[in-house]
C-alpha cells in the first residue's frame, strides 16, 4: 500500500500556524506604528517587529537578532527569529544547535500574552 503523498506546495507544508492576534491588539499595534510616523522607515519597521512578536509568539520565549544596516535615509532594519519555545530550557536546547557566533548575537525575550492576565511586579522601586 502506497503512503498518501502531500500535494500542498512546500511553502504551505512548512509554514507553521500562527495565532491570530485579537482585533483590539491589532488596532493597538497599528496605533503604535501610526505614532511612529515621525520616525524613519527603519525605526517604524522596528516598532512593527516588536508588535509582531506579541502577535506571533504570545506567552513564549523568543531569540532573535536585530540588524541595522546603512546610515541616514538609507538605514534599514531587519529582525531574524532564531527560535521560540514555551520554556527557556527548550529555547536554549534549540539555540544549542546553532553556531556559537550566531548565539552570541541573539537577544532573548519573553513575550507577554496580550490576552493573558496582567501581572503586577511588586519589586519595582516606585511601588507604594
Amino acid at each position: 500500500m502506497k503512503a498518501a503523498r502531500n500535494t500542498k506546495p512546500r511553502s504551505v507544508v512548512n509554514r507553521s500556524r500562527k495565532k491570530r492576534a485579537p482585533e483590539w491588539f491589532e488596532r493597538l499595534a497599528q496605533q503604535a506604528v501610526d505614532e511612529a510616523r515621525d520616525l524613519g522607515p527603519a525605526a517604524q519597521a522596528h516598532v512593527r517587529a516588536n508588535c509582531r512578536l506579541q502577535i506571533d509568539y504570545p506567552g513564549e520565549y523568543v531569540a532573535y537578532i536585530d540588524t541595522w544596516t546603512g546610515q541616514g535615509k538609507n538605514l534599514r532594519f531587519r529582525r531574524k527569529i532564531l527560535a521560540h519555545a514555551d520554556s527557556m530550557g527548550d529555547l536554549h536546547d534549540k539555540l544549542a544547535k546553532l553556531p556559537p557566533r550566531v548565539r552570541s548575537k541573539a537577544t532573548f525575550e519573553y513575550v507577554d500574552d496580550p490576552e493573558g492576565p496582567l501581572e503586577v511586579h511588586y519589586d519595582l522601586p516606585f511601588h507604594g
